[in-house]
């Protein structure tokens, strides 16, 4: 007889994954019920069951309706704008002040927690003259991973790109950077100048720019990059910004035969005349100079009534454009998904701008860097106004391991149960 059919043997496995079940089951509760990020009340597996049975609750016992959510006024951007293209149920964050030109490539949340930020840049002229730059190549939790920081009044220029000497020991050849942050503030007497750049991973090959900022090979491959800027002229007041981000972006053979492209976002602005353009992209192929696909139309999905409370939202290519007396701005998303109010948003190629025309009036530079540091990507998703597209490092909550230990307590739990039911049918296949 084979071990094992054998009952005795068949009882003691049952028993041993009787009681491993039970300890997994018991440290994934402790996990589950102990962790709490700081500064919160109860614990957060309970707090996102609630939230889902919240809004299935609400959503179910509310009438439908097609009502818009209303755009929230701003004192910076106009409104409403002069141009929209959002679907039913979708509301655009409206840009304001400082001027700026900023973009990222995701955004994502869970429970209310930020949980994944990839490709955020942030390029600021304040109302003073002075300027800032923030860029963030990935940061998870909250917390950055990679990134780079530029201020008119400290540091004016840094950058991380650990792969540069490959560029340039090739001589352009083959130029590789990875989770790379570039960032750069100055301000003359002239001109007040921000700029950055950030990706996930930059190639190009065969091109003859050591600097890897400006590829002009044959072959050059972006994936989850972003970029920014924003200058203005002193003795005019005249600003002008641009941003731009990608989820994928090809280019391949003489003049670009093949482009393609996935989740990409651009858009800019002046000040003087205002005016201003946007555009973005969910997917694009080029090939041969004929365009074989191309989804840049604003689309909605609502599953729940107006998207508020929201059981299912995906919107793609929305955006707005705002033009005023010496003002002009954009804000554009790719993607832009929200499943249960509260519980999962993510927000995917993403631009926007802000300028004015200050008249040329100089004001001396404050000291110090201005108290800009890390960044975070931006807050408001459906209906409000955020206080700018990146927020200060002040702003974000200490990755605790609470929400992570939460999870990974839920991942137990359901082992522990597993494992016990796995014992219960090895028991009773014994006694039979």
């Amino acid at each position: 007889m084979a071990a094992s059919s054998h009952p005795h043997r068949r009882n003691r496995s049952a028993r041993r994954a009787w009681l491993a079940g039970l300890g997994s089951f018991s440290i994934g509760a402790l996990l589950v019920f102990g962790a709490s990020p700081a500064g919160a009340d109860g614990d957060p597996l309970g707090n996102l069951v609630k939230q889902v049975q919240d809004q299935v609750t609400s959503v179910t016992k509310q009438a439908p309706s097609s009502a818009t959510t209303a755009s929230t006024p701003s004192q910076d951007a106009p409104n409403p704008p002069s141009s929209d293209s959002d679907s039913a149920g979708h509301e655009t964050p409206n840009p304001t002040r400082p001027d700026h030109g900023s973009s990222y490539v995701d955004h994502t949340e869970l429970g209310g927690n930020d949980l994944l930020d990839v490709g955020s840049t942030n390029s600021q002229v304040q109302d003073d003259d002075s300027t800032t730059s923030d860029t963030t190549a990935l940061a998870v939790g909250g917390q950055e991973i990679s990134g780079a920081h530029a201020s008119s009044g400290g540091t004016q220029h840094t950058s991380f790109d650990p792969l540069a000497p490959l560029c340039q020991n090739s001589g352009g050849q083959v130029c590789l950077s990875v989770l790379y942050a570039r960032a750069s503030a100055t301000r003359s007497a002239s001109t007040s100048r921000s700029s950055g750049s950030t990706g996930i991973a930059n190639l190009c090959l065969g091109g003859s720019d050591t600097t890897n900022t400006d590829c002009t090979g044959p072959v050059h491959l972006g994936v989850g990059t972003a970029s920014s800027h924003a200058t203005r002229d002193r003795s005019s007041g005249e600003t002008s910004a641009a941003s731009r981000s990608s989820l994928v972006d090809l280019c391949a053979g003489p003049d670009c035969a093949l482009q393609a492209g996935a989740l990409e976002s651009n858009g800019r602005a002046d000040s003087n005349p205002a005016q201003a353009s946007r555009h973005s992209s969910v997917l694009d192929l080029v090939a041969g100079g004929t365009t074989v696909l191309d989804l840049t139309q604003p689309q909605g999905i609502a599953l729940g009534p107006g998207c508020s409370p929201v059981v299912l939202c995906v919107f793609v290519n929305q955006g707005e454009t705002y033009l005023g007396d010496q003002l002009a701005g954009h804000a554009q998303q790719a993607l832009d998904l929200t499943a249960l109010t509260g519980v999962a948003a993510l927000t995917a190629g993403q631009s926007e701008t802000l300028v004015h025309n200050d008249g040329g009036q100089a004001v001396s530079p404050p000291g110090g860097n201005g108290g800009h540091g890390a960044v975070s990507a931006p807050r408001a998703h459906h209906g409000a106004s955020n206080a700018g597209p990146l927020e200060a490092a002040s702003s974000v909550l200490p990755n605790t391991g609470g929400f992570w230990a939460g999870l990974i307590g839920v991942a137990l739990v359901l082992l522990g149960g597993g494992s016990m039911l796995l014992a219960w049918e090895r028991r009773a296949a014994a006694l039979v």
